[in-house]
């Protein structure tokens, strides 16, 4: 048989076919000798716990009646499982019958081999350990007294070996994993300080500094409102090591919080680096997965530095992964510059470029040398001080092209590596790399790295659908990969019918910390008021490219003042502008824009642009009407025709046909659609879907 109790009660048979114990008595008088399986169990004990410390004065002699009742339900042998002795009754299990021995066995293996830093074995194990687990202890045993006796202390071991499979995971390199049941843990239990270490930790690991600070943050304020105090000195610690990392941890009596960067003074030569302490690189992506050709394009450029110095930027959609492709890169080269990598994270701040180069003025001046107060004496030292050496200067996540000038070497033998979240026009001589969406064999790849391609097999497709989802971009695969990786038992078309239930809700991508959203956000909040409101009403076009006149349209003003906004857009990568004059959206991108769009004053704006672009999409049918079918000709329009001949207004009309679909399907639907010509909008768009072959259509307008 099998009997399940880490989650709600399990009993099969040895056919595999699962028993129903309907009777709530009956199930809580298995979970209790379950709980204590192959031991005695008093009837004493048994008579508080079925009747939740209340027993009737008749209670042992209905208990007796009990035990008949469920040896029955059990099957023929239960007699000899369930043995009634002089002062109790006792159920022996073998070892692989209950899940909460198979449980403990692995949780103690796992424990032995991360004694011996065995943290691959720890990682497996453990892993293996917690798949048991199908949720809480018993969870459909109302009991309170099991609850209290037993269900607790069960769930504080799973909770220490959550706790230790997290730390496994980072000492391998693959914290990532470990984060999104890292933030599970500390939300449900705020107060264990030890769960807050390993998630600082799994952050700091994969490159995210600024959260494990953030959560330190939350940790102090828990504890000062629930107990008075502070994090305890180790976690102390920990928070001032990923500050400033590199440094020496200040003293209990000597707390230290700089404000500079993160800089990385990687050298041969250690008496070049003057009083500077080295500081760790960001780590390498655990499972860096695609654009090899575009990798090896970066290298190859980088490491021709002999005669002039290289500039690389690489720059993408929010969520492409640009940091983490120069993080991959950057370890890649680190021992091709004999002189080290200077790397500094900007932040988005420009406010940081100063503290910044203090920074290389540390890393770079022999001992001795004194360092000018003046920021432009300053920035002539740098420049000086990088002649005669071979260093790659990595920066991520420059303001604008003005933070990073100062930063730059003039030196040949130098280079420079720039992943940005806009693209840095105005850098002379860079060599810009715009990361475009991952194909479907590279998602689906990086997705196997977490939870296996075996995996991805079993369902190909729900797993389709789900790379289809992401879009080609790879932190929402990470977001996704991570969660799964995190629940085993999940099949992939669970989650992708989740996903799809609310496309829109963006928040739902908060997925194993791999902050989707919060990535968006950042990006969102660079943009001006009128980027803002541009950006969330073209969302509700709908469309997967739409032109300059048309985003005129939407925002109610000329097509020469929205074009700097636009182009705003795309330098930062919020939008795409697959040809001149035409723009595009990210799918996540615009669904993250539509649900900015919900509240009332936005959806009332949106709903004017909408019918602003439905009259003048109707005018332009008209137009296009007549060129095509002269016969129906009104005579009564304006000229000059925009439309010169049949070819031009064909090939507007098979541009804009699924915006016209779209706005179709808006007109009908709004309140206030009794202003909209409706009728002769579906007459002319279905005429013409005729002329022009597109059938497909046909059947939803002739609907409407």
């Amino acid at each position: 048989m099998e009997f399940g109790i880490l989650g709600p009660l399990l009993v099969r048979d040895d056919r595999g076919e699962e028993l129903v114990i309907s009777s709530t008595r009956l199930r809580i008088l298995l979970a209790s000798l379950l709980l204590k399986h192959n031991t005695l169990v008093p009837a004493t004990d048994l008579l508080e716990t079925v009747w939740d410390g209340r027993p009737a004065a008749k209670a042992r002699a209905t208990l007796s009646s009990y035990v008949m009742r469920l040896r029955k339900k059990l099957g023929p042998d239960s007699a000899k499982r369930i043995r009634t002795l002089p002062t109790g009754y006792l159920i022996s299990v073998a070892d692989d019958e209950i899940d909460l021995r198979r449980f403990l066995m692995l949780s103690a293996a796992g424990r032995q081999a991360a004694a011996h830093e065995n943290w691959e074995l720890a990682s497996d194990t453990l892993t293996n350990a917690l798949r048991l687990w199908r949720g809480e202890t018993l969870a459909d045993v109302p009991s309170e007294s099991l609850r209290h006796s037993e269900c607790h202390r069960l769930q504080e071991t799973r909770l220490q070996t959550i706790e230790l499979w997290a730390e496994s995971c980072i000492r391998i390199g693959n914290g990532a994993v470990a984060v999104a049941e890292l933030q599970r843990l500390t939300e449900e239990h705020p107060l264990r300080e030890q769960s807050w270490k390993h998630l600082m930790n799994a952050l700091a690991e994969t490159g995210r500094s600024a959260e494990a600070l953030h959560a330190y943050q939350r940790l102090r304020e828990t504890l000062a409102d629930e107990l008075g105090s502070d994090p305890s000195p180790p976690l102390q610690r920990l928070y001032h090591q990923i500050l400033t990392p590199g440094s020496p941890p200040p003293t209990d009596d000597e707390p230290q919080i700089p404000g500079s960067p993160p800089v990385t003074a990687m050298s041969g030569d250690t008496q070049s680096a003057g009083k500077f302490t080295p500081n760790p690189l960001p780590p390498a992506p655990p499972h860096f997965t695609g654009q090899a050709s575009q990798i090896e394009d970066i290298v190859g450029r980088l490491t021709d530095n002999r005669h002039d110095v290289p500039l690389v930027t690489v720059s993408g959609p929010p969520g492409a992964g640009a940091s983490t492709l120069v993080a991959h890169v950057t370890h890649r080269l680190s021992q091709e510059f004999k002189d080290g990598i200077l790397y500094a994270d900007l932040g988005g701040a420009a406010s940081r470029t100063h503290a910044a180069l203090k920074s290389f003025l540390q890393a770079l001046a022999p001992p001795g040398l004194e360092l000018p107060v003046h920021p432009v004496l300053q920035k002539r030292l740098c420049r000086s001080l990088f002649a005669g050496r071979h260093c790659l200067v990595v920066l991520d996540n420059p303001a604008d092209t003005m933070d990073v000038r100062d930063l730059i070497p003039a030196e040949p033998g130098n280079a420079v590596l720039i992943a940005s979240w806009g693209r840095l026009t105005a850098l002379p001589g860079a060599y810009n790399v715009e990361l475009a969406m991952l194909p479907p064999d590279e998602s689906l790849a990086l997705v196997a790295k977490s939870i296996g391609r075996d995996r991805l097999l079993a369902e190909p497709e729900a797993a389709a659908a789900l790379i289809d989802f992401c879009g080609g971009l790879p932190l929402a695969l990470q977001s996704v990969a991570a969660k799964l990786a995190a629940r085993p038992h999940w099949r992939l078309v669970d989650l992708i019918s989740s996903l799809q239930r609310d496309r829109a809700d963006v928040d739902q991508w908060h997925l194993s910390g791999l902050e989707v959203r919060s990535s968006f956000d950042v990006r969102y909040a660079m943009l001006s008021e009128s980027q803002q409101t541009l950006f969330k009403l073209l969302s509700n076009l709908d469309v997967d490219d739409f032109t300059l006149t048309t985003a005129g349209i939407v925002l109610g003003d000329s097509a020469s003042r929205v074009s700097q906004d636009l182009e705003t857009l795309v330098d930062v990568n919020m939008l795409s502008s697959p040809a001149p004059g035409r723009y595009a959206f990210h799918t996540l991108l615009r669904e993250y824009a539509q649900g900015l769009s919900r509240n009332t004053a936005d959806t009332a704006l949106s709903s004017r642009a909408l019918h602003r672009l439905f009259r003048h999409e109707i005018s332009q049918l008209q137009l296009v009407s007549d060129v095509l079918l002269p016969e129906d000709a009104t005579g009564t329009l304006a000229r000059p025709h925009p439309f010169s001949c049949g070819e031009t207004a064909q090939q507007w009309f098979g541009d804009q046909l699924q915006l016209l679909m779209n706005m179709l399907h808006h007109g009908v639907g709004a309140e206030d659609a009794d202003g909209l010509d409706l009728t002769t909008f579906c007459e002319l768009l279905q005429r013409l879907l005729v002329l022009t072959d597109h059938w497909e259509h046909l059947q939803p307008t002739g609907n409407r």
